[in-house]
């Protein structure tokens, strides 16, 4: 939890304006904001804070690189990550909606840990894969593409041979 502490804006002593804010979000992080989470990354996160009198405005960007599986060779590759995100926070007791967060009270301190978690989650592709021919050295697993790919064809020429077609064109429709 001490990690936590580190991304609270102590939000009492700041002036009206903007302030900001940097931060390095790796595999502690997202431990630490989700117990059963097991993210590696190496991310930053670049905070904006804007501090007016009747409310926050947070602009957050999130960039760096997310540690993973690829999806398409199983090798453990970096998968650039990058995503600018921008909410607002009001005093009052309103519901929530997608960009606007409402506190019933505005505290001397804001901890936005929460808030750059879900935004970095947001920034993860759903298919997790690069163009490794762009990487050196190539992470890619080779053996296992090639492969795949002849796999692919062989699937390919199987589903030409079994057309759905066919078993239409042995109907006698002359009766």
């Amino acid at each position: 939890m001490n990690l936590l502490r580190s991304f609270i804006i102590p939000v009492k002593g700041l002036k009206i304006g903007q302030h900001e804010f940097s931060w390095k979000l790796e595999a502690d992080f997202f431990k630490a904001v989700n117990t059963e989470s097991n993210i590696n990354a190496d991310l930053e996160a670049f905070v904006i804070f804007d501090k007016r009198s009747s409310m926050y405005i947070l602009n957050i960007e999130i960039k760096g690189n997310l540690i993973d599986t690829c999806d398409r060779c199983l090798e453990t590759i970096p998968i650039p990550i990058e995503g600018k995100y921008e909410f607002f926070i009001k005093q009052g007791t309103s519901e929530d909606e997608a960009d606007l967060i409402f506190l019933e009270s505005f505290d001397d301190e804001l901890n936005i840990a929460t808030y750059i978690y879900e935004y970095a989650v947001l920034s993860f592709p759903l298919i997790k894969t690069v163009e490794c021919d762009d990487l050196e050295p190539k992470p890619c697993n080779t053996e296992l593409l090639k492969k795949w790919e002849q796999e692919t064809k062989l699937i390919e020429r199987e589903e030409d041979k079994k057309s759905v077609w066919d078993a239409l064109n042995k109907l006698n429709l002359d009766k």
